[in-house]
């Protein structure tokens, strides 16, 4: 078959189309770069969804403010009152 084939395309006898190992590689490189794509959607993705919480927490009325060094038993961090 093969000695046929090369015979065939020394006389300019050729057929047209793809062979299974042709195709079979342009299917993996799609996959290939289809992998890439879907993973640096997520990756946008979760790199949006965090910048909108950080935006929103930035906005936020109830956003807690770091306490200063001398005054922590005067403000507790939880929001409730210092035990006594």
């Amino acid at each position: 078959m093969l000695r046929q084939r090369i015979r065939d395309i020394r006389n300019g006898n050729t057929e047209g189309g793809f062979t299974l190992i042709e195709l079979l590689i342009v299917i993996v490189v799609l996959g290939i770069l289809a992998g890439i794509v879907v993973f640096g959607v997520a990756t946008f993705r979760s790199d949006a969804t965090l910048a909108a919480c950080k935006a929103t927490s930035r906005r936020s009325p109830w956003r807690r403010t770091p306490t200063p060094p001398g005054m922590a038993a005067t403000r507790p961090q939880s929001g409730r009152p210092a035990a006594p």
